[in-house]
C-alpha cells in the first residue's frame, strides 16, 4: 500500500531525527531537501502542505516550471542539484537559492 506525502515525510522527519540524536547533534542543524525531480507540482504543494520547504530539482527546465507554479507559497526554496551546464545557469539563477553542483570556477 503506498502511503501518503505526509506520512513518509513524517517517517524520514524521525530518522533524521534519531539519526542526529545518535551523532550528537540537534535535529534542527539537518535540512531535508526533498527531491521533487519528475515528480508532479501537485506533490510537491502536498509536500509542502506537510511542511516541507527545501525542494531539489536538476533539470533547469523542470526547476522554472515549478518554481513558476509554486511561487507564491511562502518560505519556499528551491536548491539545484547534480551538474550544473553553462548554459543553463542564468535560468537556474532565476529560481533556486542553493546550489549543489557547481564543480567549476567557470561557472
Amino acid at each position: 500500500m503506498l502511503l501518503d506525502i505526509e506520512t513518509r515525510l513524517a517517517r524520514v522527519r524521525q530518522r533524521i531525527s534519531e539519526a542526529a540524536l545518535a551523532s550528537d547533534r540537534s535535529p534542527s542543524e539537518v535540512r531535508l531537501v526533498a527531491v521533487s525531480k519528475h515528480q508532479p507540482v501537485a506533490a510537491v504543494r502536498a509536500a509542502y502542505d506537510a511542511g516541507c520547504r527545501d525542494f531539489g530539482e536538476n533539470y533547469a527546465q523542470e526547476l522554472a516550471l515549478k518554481a513558476r507554479e509554486l511561487g507564491a507559497l511562502e518560505g519556499l526554496r528551491w536548491h539545484h542539484i547534480g551538474q550544473l551546464q553553462s548554459n543553463k545557469v542564468a535560468a537556474v539563477l532565476e529560481h533556486a537559492q542553493v546550489l549543489h553542483g557547481v564543480d567549476r570556477a567557470a561557472l
